[in-house]
């Protein structure tokens, strides 16, 4: 599936606006299962609401969306825009459509779509939807680095390294005994 600025774009190599793209990937994962839940939520009022759906192909669409933002946008902006986006919805959801509130989320998600620029592979097994590639120019990786899982350090820089990066919720246990 290919993005530009967040916006699906193609599928399988071919530019196709999204409502196809969504219905052909309804079609082709709704034999999977993919998609199928159950939702129990709260209603605007407080009552409890509850649904069974089946959305394959925005599952989909949602699971390589994600993915490419994990790979090109900051961890801030990573920890950041599921708030956003779930803010948006109530404010939908409730039918405030029209409050200026709603305008500047759509600000910050515009902003934040800017480089997520690229194609995500999708697999589908036993009701799943799974990004396993993801291609973009953007990739927040920095050449020569060493990550965790080829680290070429002890247990002794570890500990400095998780105490330091901690020291504020130490020091705030410690003050708030």
């Amino acid at each position: 599936m290919g993005f530009e600025k967040g916006e699906a774009i193609s599928l399988n190599g071919e530019p196709l606006p999204g409502h196809v793209i969504l219905a052909r990937l309804n079609a082709a994962l709704a034999p999977y299962g993919v998609g199928r839940g159950l939702y129990t939520g709260d209603t605007t009022i407080g009552l409890k609401g509850r649904i069974i759906y089946e959305a394959p192909g925005l599952t989909a669409l949602l699971t390589a969306h994600r993915a490419l933002e994990e790979a090109v946008l900051t961890k801030q902006q990573n920890r950041f825009k599921p708030e956003i986006g779930r803010k948006w919805t109530e404010l939908v959801y409730e039918g405030f459509f029209h409050d200026p509130l709603k305008t500047d989320l759509e600000a910050f998600l515009a902003s934040s779509q800017r480089m997520v620029n690229g194609t995500v592979t999708l697999r589908t097994e036993g009701g799943r939807v799974d990004a396993v590639a993801i291609q973009s120019p953007h990739i927040l990786n920095a050449k020569g680095a060493t990550y965790a899982q080829a680290a070429d350090w002890g247990v002794a820089e570890a500990e400095g390294f998780i105490r330091l990066y901690g020291m504020s919720s130490t020091l705030w246990a410690e003050v708030n005994r």
